[in-house]
């Protein structure tokens, strides 16, 4: 309803006026009569000062209708014909009542028909782009072809899948008008439609490395499709693959390419898909060249680690130390120390060797006798670039070691050996020898058992030489015993040690005699938990071996077996040596996976590892990841990012003796060629200081280019330019522009959906050319990759403007049956009703007599202009009521 000139209704005062005048009239009048001139009267003065002031009214149903048909390329054609189909019941079920107009609309929008009577269904244009859907133009277009102020309505056959426009301001501008958007969803034939949603591969690999495609497919139903890979010309892949409802990602492989780019293609295959511009997507990939490792080792043989990188594929060079100060290590990507002390490779060397890695470089040190705190790395600049600090313990002021040395003097120890020396008597000398070994400051202490258990020396420091020969007589006073009890010793051992600080508490059991009685496995369990480590030196033949071994292996010690009494003063002072060089463990376990690495992806994925017999102790740093740990914890292989390159520590030797059951693993080649992959710098990382980035808008392919020099600073003022190659090989050439410090950029022209190569050039004021490559895909619209309709979005805009679903053809017939009810009301109605009720006011008072005489006098009139006809007159008056 609407009104004009709001103003001019104060005219209606007219009315009353009109009235009283009407009343107080001198006519001969009744009172009924007089009545009924004074309504008709005041009905036309009502009737005429509405037409005035501009007022109209309409019914609820619109009077002009108009279609806006979604043509783009996600809607089917045989869906397009459908909502023509819709136009066509529509236009039937209102007849000629309603102006119908149509409008078509995809990436823009075009009318077909205008407003008016449809005697023809038009057909769709083929000259709007269907690669967008604009679901705004095609609203903003409906909306310009209903006047201003006539009321209407927009009927939208769209899927809702928008992809450019602002819909919601076309939305807002159909309420702001009063005018209803009903929507018909396009869906009848989407449950049939395979799609491929995306297709990712790496954008650069090492030549062969593992790499992989992974294919996101959307299907509707339960099928069977096959699934075909390309490279270029080269298929790749061809299988088939089982499809579920909803999304789900295959993986192939595509490690076997060769160095240089390479144009990815995923296609899928089914005979019941319909629409088959969404089965296909693309990729690209960028093959360099096979990474090149150095390997130095003290005398240039190659390491068990060196032979598994050259059966891998990779590029090797071994080197022996004494070569390694004049190598330059700029055409490598990885460089392997194995065993090296830090004194050999000297402070200059290490400083150039962390710089490197710092810059970029993969850096891999295993470990031996002579590395990490047993080579003295502790506090050097090859220290500051591995993940761990090389002295295993943290800088305190307790003492380093604590040695506890438990000897059987049970009468069995009597026995001598061939010599006739009796093996207590070796014993004892053997135990003097050990200590001869002890720093100033370790802690030692000498406990003897028979059937009871007698410490001879209590734990303590070694001060001076004379703490030294005051612990040497004791040890020389030891006698003989009785009987065995080694659980009591044990016992006795583990509840003084307890109460000694120290790094390294280290236990050696001498005995040739059997335990009497004891649960040896929880008490060896409590000792290590506590810290505590236990070696076994069995003596004898008749010794219980099997228990000794049980004690070293739960105690994360060694176990000895001395045939030959006399051997014992060798293994104990070994024993004693191993034990004050703290640093190196070397007993039998198995390592375990503490965290998840990539170096053990793949192949390597959920595989038991084999066994290590040694390693140097180390310290994870706080940043480090540690990805393999010792049955203590200990870090065994840890990996860290250092400035621009990685590192990656392997505290057990390359191979040879400790890492022998790993070198001999059939996985082994895996293991070292991913561990380089790892440290080796990124196939992909920016080369020359040239860091390339693209983006792609609208079809627009742009290319940024940040250039810096190799001490970080900016090239600037360069010549720059970019080539790009298409699947044709048709190639062209764009300048980049700079456009800030350093930085470069070029957008191409629109182009057709493909992978594109790009080759980089910048030349600076200084004449250095440097060079690098890149590439982007332009992806088919987003309009073949949506298969359901948006009904969200659609609900959405018929709930805003008051609009209906259209969900079958009835509803449509609904809409149009409660569109041809509408009634208009304005000024030309008004006003005619104003006309009419004045001849009724004139006749109610020009009339003569009482209403019998009145019809009497009709009738007469009717009679006379029959027979002025020449017919007989029929003519039936009732009387009217007044």
């Amino acid at each position: 309803m609407t009104l004009d000139q709001p103003w001019l209704l104060m005219l209606l005062a007219l009315v009353p006026l009109s009235a009283w005048m009407t009343l107080r009239s001198r006519a001969r009048l009744s009172l009924r009569r007089n009545a009924l001139a004074t309504g008709f009267r005041s009905l036309a003065l009502i009737a005429l000062v509405l037409a005035i002031a501009g007022f109209g009214a309409r019914g609820r149903g619109p009077h002009t209708t108009v279609f806006a048909i979604d043509s783009s390329e996600s809607v089917l054609l045989s869906e397009q014909a459908n909502a023509l189909d819709l136009v066509e019941t529509y236009v039937r079920a209102t007849g000629a009542a309603v102006p119908v107009g149509v409008v078509q609309f995809a990436a823009r929008a075009g009318v077909i028909a205008p407003p008016g009577r449809l005697d023809e269904i038009p057909a769709l244009s083929g000259e709007i782009p269907r690669g967008a859907t604009d679901v705004a133009a095609g609203l903003s277009s409906a909306l310009s072809l209903i006047p201003i102020g006539d009321g209407g309505q927009v009927v939208l056959v769209s899927d809702g899948n928008a992809t450019r426009g602002d819909e919601q301001a076309a939305v807002q501008a159909a309420v702001a008008r009063g005018i209803a958007v009903s929507v018909a969803p396009v869906r009848s034939l989407r449950g049939t439609d395979l799609t491929i949603s995306s297709m990712r591969a790496p954008a650069a690999v090492r030549q062969g490395s593992a790499a992989q495609a992974r294919i996101v497919v959307t299907s509707d139903r339960l099928t069977t499709a096959r699934l075909r890979v390309w490279d270029g010309e080269r298929l790749l892949s061809d299988g088939p693959v089982e499809l579920r409802a909803g999304s789900h990602e295959y993986a192939v492989d595509v490690s076997d390419l060769s160095p240089g780019f390479h144009r990815l293609r995923a296609e899928l295959l089914e005979d019941a898909d319909l629409r088959l511009a969404n089965n296909v997507a693309e990729a690209y990939m960028q093959v360099t060249r096979v990474g090149a490792v150095l390997s130095v080792t003290q005398d240039g043989a190659p390491s068990p680690m060196a032979g598994a990188l050259v059966a891998g594929g990779l590029r090797v060079t071994s080197i022996p130390l004494a070569a390694f100060a004049a190598t330059d290590l700029e055409p490598f990507d990885a460089l392997f120390v194995s065993d090296i002390p830090a004194e050999a490779l000297g402070e200059a060397l290490m400083v150039r060797l962390r710089d490197w890695v710092r810059a970029g470089g993969g850096l891999v040190v295993s470990g031996g006798r002579s590395s990490y705190a047993a080579g003295d790395y502790q506090r050097t600049p090859l220290d500051d670039a591995l993940p761990v600090w090389s002295n295993p313990t943290e800088e305190r002021s307790e003492p380093r070691l604590a040695l506890v040395l438990v000897i059987d003097k049970s009468s069995s120890m009597a026995g001598g050996s061939g010599e006739g020396n009796a093996k207590i008597d070796l014993a004892i000398e053997a135990a003097v020898e050990a200590v001869a070994l002890l720093s100033e400051g370790d802690i030692l202490g000498v406990l003897t058992f028979d059937n009871d258990s007698q410490w001879v020396v209590p734990p303590r420091p070694i001060q001076s030489a004379g703490d030294l020969q005051r612990v040497i007589e004791r040890i020389r006073g030891i006698s003989l015993g009785t009987s065995t009890d080694l659980f009591r010793a044990m016992f006795s051992v583990r509840a003084r040690l307890r109460q000694v600080e120290a790094s390294i508490k280290h236990i050696v059991l001498l005995t040739d005699g059997r335990a009497r009685y004891g649960d040896f496995d929880v008490l060896t369990r409590s000792m290590r938990r506590s810290n505590m480590t236990i070696s076994t030196i069995a003596l004898g033949a008749d010794a219980d071996r099997e228990l000794l071994d049980r004690i070293a292996r739960l105690g994360n010690g060694r176990a000895y077996f001395a045939a030959d009494p006399s051997a014992i003063p060798q293994v104990l002072t070994e024993e004693t040596r191993v034990a004050g060089e703290f640093a190196i463990v070397e007993r039998e376990f198995q390592p375990r996976l503490a965290n998840p690495s990539p170096i053990f992806a793949g192949e390597l994925d959920g595989l038991e590892l084999p066994s290590l017999r040694g390693f140097v102790r180390t310290r994870a740093k706080p940043t480090a990841e540690v990805v393999l740990a010792s049955d203590s914890n200990d870090p065994i292989l840890a990996q860290w990012q250092f400035g621009r390159g990685r590192a990656v520590a392997w505290t057990s030797d390359a191979g040879e003796s400790w890492a022998a059951d790993w070198s001999a693993w059939p996985n082994f080649e895996a293991f070292v060629r991913q561990v380089a992959d790892w440290v080796m710098p990124p196939a992909g990382a920016p080369k020359d200081g040239l860091f390339v980035s693209t983006r792609v808008a609208d079809g627009r392919g742009i290319v940024t280019v940040d250039a810096t020099t190799a001490d970080g600073g900016f090239r600037n003022n360069a010549i720059a330019s970019l080539v790009m190659l298409a699947p044709d090989g048709f190639s062209r050439r764009i300048p980049l522009e700079q456009i800030a410090p350093g930085r470069y950029q070029a957008t191409t022209p629109t182009l057709p959906p493909a992978v594109y190569e790009l080759r980089i050039a910048l030349r600076d004021p200084a004449g250095e050319i440097v060079q690098t490559g890149a590439g982007f895909v332009v992806p088919a619209a987003d309009e073949v990759r949506r298969n359901a309709p948006d009904l969200p979005l659609l609900r959405r805009i018929a709930d805003t403007t008051g609009g209906r679903v259209i969900e079958s053809p009835s509803d449509l017939v609904a809409l149009a049956v409660q569109q041809g009810s509408g009634v208009a009301v304005g000024w030309p109605l008004l006003v005619t009703l104003g006309l009419l009720f004045f001849v009724f006011d004139v006749g109610s008072r020009r009339l003569r007599g009482s209403p019998r005489e009145v019809v009497a006098q009709l009738r007469e009139q009717r009679a006379r202009l029959a027979a002025a006809m020449g017919r007989r007159p029929r003519l039936t008056l009732t009387r009217p009521r007044l």
